[in-house]
Formats: C-alpha cells, sequence, structure tokens
C-alpha cells in the first residue's frame, strides 16, 4: 500500500466514528502549553500555516492524514492517545457553541 492510498483511509474512518454521535479532538493546544511551546513554533516545525493549524485545532476539518499525527506526536513527544480524546459529538458541538459565544 503506497502513501497515497494511507491518505484515503483516514477520512473514511473519520466519518465512521461521526455516524455513530461520536467526535476525534486533537489536544494541541494542552500538550503545547505543557511543553512551553507556541502554535507558531508548531507551525515551523511542520511547515503548515497558521490558518491549518488552528482549523484542525478547531476541528474544523474532515481528515487529517497519517503524517500529520505522527508529526504532532513526534514534536509534542506524545502518544497518540495523549493526541487524541474520543467524545461524543454532541458535546463538542456544545463546546463549539461555548466557545464561539465566548468570542461575541
Amino acid at each position: 500500500m503506497g502513501n497515497a492510498s494511507i491518505l484515503f483511509i483516514i477520512p473514511i474512518f473519520y466519518k465512521m466514528i461521526l455516524r455513530d454521535g461520536i467526535m476525534v479532538r486533537l489536544n494541541i493546544e494542552r500538550l503545547l502549553k505543557n511543553k512551553g511551546k507556541s502554535k507558531y513554533w508548531l507551525c515551523q516545525k511542520m511547515n503548515i500555516t497558521s490558518r491549518n493549524l488552528n482549523r484542525i485545532i478547531r476541528g474544523d476539518t474532515t481528515s487529517i492524514s497519517f503524517k500529520y499525527i505522527e508529526e504532532f506526536c513526534n514534536l509534542l513527544e506524545c502518544s497518540p492517545n495523549d493526541l487524541m480524546n474520543i467524545i461524543p459529538d454532541k458535546e463538542f458541538i456544545k463546546e463549539k457553541n461555548e466557545k464561539k459565544e465566548a468570542y461575541i
């Protein structure tokens, strides 16, 4: 299985999770804070834009490649278990709405 094939697995897996009412949340900001590093530092190390990193953090993406999961884990010195939380979809939506209200 080549690298291109692997990238197609993640979106399928992600959609299966959503059908069961579950959402995956990445703990990037917490892990950065624990390491005393910034999102800017992570963007520079991973060669991604701050816009894309923020979309990943907010859960505005529909998929994430194994490449990024591996890079997050290596740079943040964590395991995939530390990086990801699985939460009920309703709880995620509630948290997202609360964050939006805080900015208004």
